[in-house]
């Protein structure tokens, strides 16, 4: 997903295979710019990495929204990227164009 700015303050959780169960390990931003993630304190296994979603956004990569990784000693993984979007919005206003110029003017002062 090159060219598409990271997103600050997301949270992953690693969850071990053989435990079934959820373990919260806290994402941090390692680098402001490229906002890597990082799990510390992980022992060598097989982990599902899982992003928690934000209000209003949805998980558009990987497919299933999650990563099966075997890490062993020593091991740096990287690639294992999540790709999410928010809907867009537009916002806009009618005004009644008393000049027809287009151009929305002062604001008169109404009893209404």
């Amino acid at each position: 997903m090159k060219g598409e700015p990271g997103l600050a303050n997301w949270r992953i959780y690693a969850e071990p295979e053989r435990q079934q169960r959820l373990r919260h390990r806290r994402a941090f931003g390692r680098d402001r710019c490229q906002r890597q993630l990082q799990h510390r304190g992980l022992t060598p296994g097989s982990y599902t990495f899982r992003e928690v979603l934000k209000t209003g956004w949805t998980c558009s990569y990987p497919a299933n929204c999650k990563w099966v990784v075997t890490l062993t000693s020593h091991q740096v993984d990287t690639g294992n990227d999540f790709g999410n979007w928010t809907p867009p919005r537009r916002k806009a206003r009618s005004f009644e164009d008393l000049n027809a110029n287009g151009v929305q003017g002062l604001r008169l002062r109404s009893d209404c």
